[in-house]
């Protein structure tokens, strides 16, 4: 997805710690104490002699024999494996899994971890982006395969990053999106890397966050305390922010990279060349770019298989965005969704909409703009009105996803 930047990839670089900042967790988002954590990226998968298969590879953290765990694969597959036995450790660590129904899957870096995986933002959950994480702990062991590449910079523009900000005090109490106002004023803190350029500090997770005071010692803390203090006198406050990879590229400044995790587990500085050419490559445009529409005819001897999605992470979150989407436009009588199989075997998901005709066109393209960053299993996305939509009769045999409600 992304083979022009397999030269733009950065080295390891250091901060040196002259700039932090403590960052203030939101209620709503932050956990009062991180349960025990682990993600490893299997590096070879082997069936075993009996029902069972067992992936090897590096173990992060602690896994506990019993617990259903996430395996989340680079083709946006997710399965939830319960593992059986653990064997070895560190670099040489096997989770033995039963039944061998989950080899079928594509294993190549799938990344096997007890951390809730998060498709979208949900303020009232704390922020987790488990595959970028577990990325980032093998990144410079397979810093020269292509295919690793292409799916760790994936992953990067795919992610939300937590960004620790000081503000006037005006922004609005609680949690959520916020609109932020003309003239309100917030600060945010740089580190300094080891060849003297600044860069923006982001973080994957709370625990990523929280680490900072650990790295900086408490003395820094009596004076980040010291700080807040005074802050707070003069009516400022510590928020954190939440930032897509587009939101936050917009923050930085002239020539001017970030650093995600700076202070562990792993830190990754991603360079204002890095930037560029992930901007400019095809899979960026792709995800992020204006969308392209085009017509197309169903011949009546065409071949197609329609049907009703298995309920996933990825189908769920599709539902609500379609559903929020639907009950914000008056005008939208139904919307219904089904999954579309070509025969060459390409999916689509396909979206019915009751809508006038004459105006159609700009609905699918708010449509597909409201919910292009959840497609990960499935990449791409069918419109048909209800009234073109006859050929989908014999298969809708449940009630629409959306149904406007009657007035009166």
């Amino acid at each position: 997805m992304f083979d022009s930047l397999k030269n733009f990839f950065g080295g390891k670089k250091e901060p040196d710690g002259s700039e932090q900042q403590q960052p203030e967790a939101q209620s709503a988002n932050a956990p009062q104490k991180a349960p025990a954590r682990f993600t490893l990226m299997a590096e070879q998968v082997v069936p075993d002699a009996g029902e069972g298969f067992y992936a090897e590879g590096e173990l992060f953290g602690e896994a506990a024999v019993g617990e259903r765990v996430t395996v989340l694969h680079r083709d946006g597959n997710i399965s939830h494996p319960i593992l059986e036995e653990i064997e070895g450790s560190g670099a040489n660590t096997k989770l033995i899994f039963s039944g061998k129904e989950g080899l079928s899957l594509d294993w190549t870096y799938a990344l096997i971890t007890n951390i809730p995986y998060q498709i979208e933002v949900d303020v009232n959950r704390p922020i987790e982006n488990p595959y970028l994480l577990g990325l980032t702990r093998v990144v410079f062991r397979f810093q020269q395969e292509g295919e690793f590449l292409n799916l760790f910079f994936r992953e990067l523009v795919r992610s939300h990053y937590l960004l620790a900000v000081r503000t006037d005090g005006s922004l609005p109490e609680g949690s959520g999106t916020v609109t932020l106002k003309k003239g309100m004023q917030f600060g945010i803190a740089r580190v300094t890397l080891d060849h003297g350029e600044e860069a923006l500090p982001v973080y994957t997770d709370w625990v990523a966050l929280e680490g900072m005071a650990g790295q900086c010692g408490d003395g820094w803390k009596r004076d980040a305390i010291r700080r807040m203090e005074t802050q707070g006198a003069n009516g400022w406050k510590r928020e954190t922010m939440v930032l897509h990879f587009p939101q936050l590229v917009g923050m930085l400044r002239e020539n001017e990279g970030f650093v995600i995790n700076p202070y562990g587990p792993q830190l990754f500085y991603v360079s204002p060349d890095i930037i560029r050419s992930i901007q400019n490559s095809p899979g960026y445009q792709s995800e992020f770019g204006e969308a392209k529409m085009q017509s197309k005819t169903v011949e009546r001897d065409s071949k197609m298989m329609l049907g009703y999605l298995a309920e996933n992470e990825e189908v769920t979150a599709l539902k609500s965005a379609l559903l929020a989407y639907a009950k914000s436009r008056r005008e939208i009588a139904m919307l219904d969704l089904l999954l579309k199989s070509d025969e060459d075997g390409t999916q689509s998901y396909l979206i019915i909409l009751d809508v006038p005709e004459e105006n159609c066109r700009a609905y699918f393209r708010e449509i597909y703009d409201a919910c292009r960053h959840l497609l990960r299993r499935v990449c791409y996305v069918d419109f048909v009105t209800l009234r073109r939509a006859g050929f989908a009769d014999g298969v809708r045999t449940e009630p629409p996803l959306y149904v406007r409600e009657k007035e009166g």
